[in-house]
């Protein structure tokens, strides 16, 4: 009996430890798209700040899952049509290293646009197989609108602003910053035109997602600016409105694990602008890209 017992041990240990090979083997491997992924930050800040990094840990551990995993490296500050131009080469650039026909694109913020414009006006439609884009303002933001109500750039105290954005985006490593342009391109009335203008190619897959915050968010600043947007436009993240976010496939808001409240910089890990780190944020993009994969991409 003994003897049966210790065999029927055996056997359930062997099988548990191939379940767990499996496992991992699935867990190195549930990332490994067809197409290397390109990863786009949004205004004001670079990808390549080792402080302050653009995406935290999110790229590692999609590589960890058998990813090929690219950053944009672009201006932070440049006008949108400036950094769809960088954007360009950066694409050809990786599909000349790694030999791929194709990219998929990961956008956040003004990223996606600039991404936008690329694809449809710089006759890349070819040459990307997937443009996710996280809390872009694709109609625009109310922040931008109220911001630029303020500035005046051909007064001192809008000179002084737009001066002072440029010196702190030369100081970051852009090469040629343009806040106004930038900041401006954001806004309701220019999303509005450029979506005119801007039209979506047939040969490429458009999704889009947010995340949101209420007034109930550990922070009076992003407080502040969800009520700017909720009495404006509705739901939003602090600096987008859901409404605002939506293009393409709308997958919806995001969530992770118990977590619902995620900012403007959350969603991408930048949580040294709220102080709040969303534990396992990196899920979300794990999930995201193995349903990339699992749809041929």
């Amino acid at each position: 009996m003994y003897r049966h017992y210790r065999t029927v041990l055996i056997i359930l240990l062997c099988m548990n430890i191939l379940s767990c090979s499996r496992s991992v083997k699935l867990q190195s491997t549930c990332c490994q798209l067809k197409y290397p992924i390109l990863f786009v930050h949004g205004i004001a800040l670079p990808d390549d700040m080792k402080l302050v990094p653009y995406w935290g840990s999110i790229p590692d551990h999609l590589r960890n899952r058998g990813a090929t995993v690219f950053l944009s490296n672009h201006n932070a500050w440049a006008e949108h049509k400036v950094a769809a131009q960088f954007l360009k080469d950066r694409v050809e650039q990786i599909i000349a290293q790694t030999g791929a026909q194709k990219v998929n694109i990961i956008a956040h913020s003004k990223g996606g646009i600039e991404s936008r414009y690329m694809i449809s006006r710089l006759d890349m439609g070819d040459k990307v197989a997937s443009l996710t884009t996280i809390s872009t303002p694709h109609r625009g933001s109310m922040v931008a609108d109220y911001l630029f109500e303020k500035i005046d750039s051909r007064q001192m105290g809008g000179k002084f602003i737009i001066t002072l954005a440029s010196v702190v985006g030369v100081v970051m490593g852009d090469s040629r910053p343009d806040p106004d342009s930038s900041g401006r391109s954001l806004t309701k009335e220019y999303m509005e035109s450029f979506n005119e203008n801007v039209p979506d190619m047939p040969q490429v897959y458009y999704q889009s997602y947010i995340s949101l915050i209420t007034e109930e968010y550990p922070s009076l600043f992003w407080q502040k600016l969800y009520e700017l947007h909720k009495n404006l436009d509705g739901p939003n993240d602090g600096l987008v409105s859901e409404q605002s976010a939506m293009w393409g496939v709308y997958k919806g808001v995001v969530k992770v694990g118990e977590v619902s409240q995620i900012n403007h910089g959350d969603i991408v890990d930048l949580y040294q602008f709220s102080g709040r780190r969303v534990p396992d944020l990196h899920l979300f993009y794990v999930d995201m890209v193995h349903d990339l994969k699992d749809m041929g991409f």
